[in-house]
């Protein structure tokens, strides 16, 4: 069976019109960056966990779990600057460096639909840097606002270094 013109004008016309049952694909909504605030960068002295550590404080209590990751003077900081309401922290720790003059900076916080990417970047001294040969322990931690602490709840978030290297995955309760 064959469609004459005025046939073809109107399912043409029906097809253009939007008025058929077609699903539209959901648009796919842009990266976009958080602003963070920073409570603590240092690079202290001492003797604390070996191992790096990223981590998400969503409330005081998630404080007692950071010991034995983090460095104690990272979680007095931490605990001192306190929970600002709206707000999560994050914490990043580069683990023992067996020189000063390492760093590490949580750079930027980028959220796209539930997926949230923390790119974090470490620095080392330079060749012509005077350092010290001892432990130092460099950390930061931020405040990154948020509707509330639920509202990241199934989230994932990623930390990642600037070369998009995955160093920890988590997923929000």
């Amino acid at each position: 069976m064959s469609f004459c013109n005025s046939q073809k004008i109107a399912f043409l016309m029906f097809l253009l019109s939007g008025c058929g049952n077609f699903e539209s694909k959901p648009e796919i909504s842009q990266e976009t960056e958080i602003p963070i605030a920073s409570i603590a960068q240092s690079a202290p002295y001492g003797v604390a966990p070996i191992e790096p550590a990223y981590l998400v404080i969503r409330d005081a209590n998630d404080w007692k779990t950071a010991k034995g990751q983090l460095p104690e003077q990272a979680i007095i900081a931490g605990m001192e600057a306190g929970m600002p309401s709206g707000h999560l922290i994050l914490a990043a720790y580069a683990g023992v460096q067996t020189s000063s003059g390492s760093n590490v900076k949580i750079k930027s916080v980028m959220q796209q639909n539930d997926s949230i990417t923390v790119v974090v970047v470490f620095s080392s001294p330079g060749p012509n840097e005077i350092i010290q040969p001892s432990n130092s322990l460099p950390f930061h931690i931020v405040s990154v606002a948020v509707d509330s602490a639920e509202s990241w709840s199934g989230y994932t978030l990623t930390f990642q270094d600037e070369h998009a290297s995955v160093l920890k995955k988590i997923v929000l309760p």
